[in-house]
Parts: C-alpha cells; sequence; structure tokens
C-alpha cells in the first residue's frame, strides 16, 4: 500500500472540516487537508502506520477534539481510513464503501442505489459528500461523487479579477474567467479557474448553464450593460452581480426597463457588490469582499436545494 486516503465521514458540534474533506497520505508527504492541527498531525501517523502494517482495509476512527487531543473546538469527528489503491473511479454519482475490505460499490443514479440506502436518503436535503450509515451490523461510508463547484462566470481581466483568480482558484467554484481584449487573460489559471478569451462575452453568457453565478467587471460599462441585459432578460442566472456605484445601478435600471425587463428581473441585479460592511476600494479589498458575498451566496443556494425523493 503506498497511499491512504482519508476522509471526514461525519461531525457533530463544532469541527475545522466538513464531512467530505479528504486528504491523501503517503510515506513522504500529503495532499489535502482535514483541518489541520493535532488532529491531522494524529491522522496522518496512523495514515502511515497503517501503511507499514499493511492494513489494506477501510476503517473508521473516531476523534473528540477536546484537551487530550491538544484542540479546544469541543466537537467530534469521524474519520474514514482507505487504500488510495484500487482501479479508476468509474463515472459515477454515488459511492458505498464498507468498513473491514478495500471494495467499494459505485452508483451512477440514485435510484441505483440499494433499497435500504434509499430509504436513508429520502426526504433529506440535499446530501453532504460523505456519511456514515449503518446496514445489518456493516458500517459503510456512503460519499457523493459529481463535482459539486457552482458554475461562476467573471467577465473582466482588470485589477479586481486578477486579485480574485487566486482566491477563486481554491474556492468551489468552477469559474470560467472571460475578456474580449487580446492578451488581458493568462494563456492558463490555476486550479478551478479557466481563461476564455472571446469576442463575444454576451454569447458565453447565454451560453452558461442555468443556475451559474456571474460577476461582472469589464473595462466597458457598455459591455457590462450588454451582458446584464442578456443575464437578466433569460431568468436563468442564479446570480448576476455588476461592479458599480448606486447611480450606476440606477441608470441601468432605466435602461433595463426600456428594454422591457421586468421589475422581479431587475431586482435580482446585485449592484454594487461586495459584502455590505466592508468599505475598502482597493482592489485586494473588494476582491476579498466579493468572494466572501459569492461563498454566502453559495450557501444559501444549498440549503434552497428541495429534499430527495427515494427510488
Amino acid at each position: 500500500m503506498k497511499s491512504v486516503r482519508i476522509t471526514v465521514a461525519s461531525t457533530l458540534g463544532s469541527t475545522p472540516r466538513e464531512a467530505g474533506a479528504s486528504m491523501l497520505v503517503d510515506a513522504t508527504g500529503s495532499h489535502g487537508t482535514i483541518g489541520g492541527g493535532h488532529l491531522e498531525w494524529m491522522a496522518i501517523r496512523q495514515a502511515r502506520e497503517m501503511m507499514l502494517d499493511g492494513q489494506a482495509v477501510a476503517r473508521c476512527q473516531r476523534f473528540s477534539l477536546g484537551a487530550s487531543l491538544g484542540q479546544c473546538c469541543g466537537g467530534v469527528v469521524e474519520l474514514w481510513f482507505e487504500p488510495a489503491e484500487g482501479p479508476a473511479k468509474p463515472a459515477a454519482r454515488w459511492r458505498l464503501s464498507p468498513a473491514g475490505t478495500a471494495d467499494a460499490s459505485y452508483f451512477a443514479q440514485d435510484c441505483d442505489l440499494p433499497e435500504w440506502v434509499q430509504s436513508l436518503q429520502a426526504g433529506q436535503p440535499a446530501p453532504p459528500r460523505a456519511q456514515l450509515v449503518t446496514h445489518q451490523g456493516q458500517q459503510y461510508l456512503l460519499e457523493f461523487l459529481l463535482d459539486d463547484r457552482t458554475p461562476l462566470y467573471l467577465y473582466g481581466a482588470g485589477h479586481i479579477a486578477n486579485a480574485m483568480q487566486p482566491m477563486l482558484a481554491s474556492l468551489p467554484f468552477s469559474t470560467v474567467w472571460i475578456d474580449n481584449r487580446d492578451g488581458c487573460l493568462p494563456a492558463q489559471a490555476a486550479g478551478n479557474v479557466t481563461p476564455l478569451p472571446s469576442d463575444d462575452p454576451v454569447a458565453e453568457a447565454l451560453l452558461a448553464p442555468a443556475g451559474a453565478f456571474h460577476l461582472v467587471i469589464t473595462h466597458d460599462h457598455s459591455l457590462d450593460f450588454s451582458i446584464v441585459h442578456a443575464l437578466l432578460a433569460g431568468s436563468k442566472a442564479g446570480f448576476v452581480g455588476m461592479i458599480g456605484s448606486q447611480s450606476k445601478r440606477a441608470r441601468f435600471m432605466h435602461r433595463l426597463e426600456a428594454r422591457g425587463v421586468s421589475a422581479q428581473q431587475r431586482a435580482s441585479l446585485c449592484c454594487p457588490i461586495g459584502v455590505a460592511q466592508i468599505n475598502d476600494k482597493s482592489p485586494m479589498a473588494i476582491a476579498v469582499s466579493c468572494c466572501a458575498q459569492l461563498l454566502q451566496l453559495r450557501t444559501a443556494a444549498q440549503r434552497a436545494v428541495p429534499p430527495m425523493q427515494a427510488g
């Protein structure tokens, strides 16, 4: 066994990471994090002991985040340790892994899950990335495998967008970064950010999936308006935010009304953008404020997801 995957399987009370957070540990290093601190140090040590002992089966261990562990969160975390080797993960929606073995079953649709799992899931809100479930005395880790990053379309490659992109690279968004000027976008960006040079940002906006977030911070007010008009008129965006003052918003409201955009559609435009309590206008401060707002909106959208249905 060359590496061990550690997954936060369940949490109770205050904990440093959420269920589904994971890290990969090998003999010389680690990738990812389950929250840092003494908990992570202990987990890494146990993963390496597991590798040395050749314990090539999955197991779960409970940690209380109290004084005995050198942490003061006060919560409880259950960690799932499993060998990381194995065949490539198939395209699937769910993974069900039993403790005590190195096996796992994959399921493409909710209705493909065993009936006892479906009954546990029925009536619950959107599933966590991972959860512990028990059936007939056997403990399992149930993982939701689909990419849950929120699609984000970022228009403009000015100072604020350039300050945002290193943060967005590691945040739970799948960011398409669009600009229509030659040479303004990098050829590649880190992590979750994909640069997209385009002569027609409005067309890119119209091609975005339903529910995507859009942040309009271009160099050109007329381009801002064209993008915003297309998004609001289309009524499928999850969020439309635009950089600007209250006076810019008022001018846009009048123009949108003249174009036949309804009052309800116009009201959904967020301008100015960012967390209201942050008044600093430096590019980095605005970038941090916008990222914080996007995270707030993502959390709110996740809470609004209707319960799952069995079968």
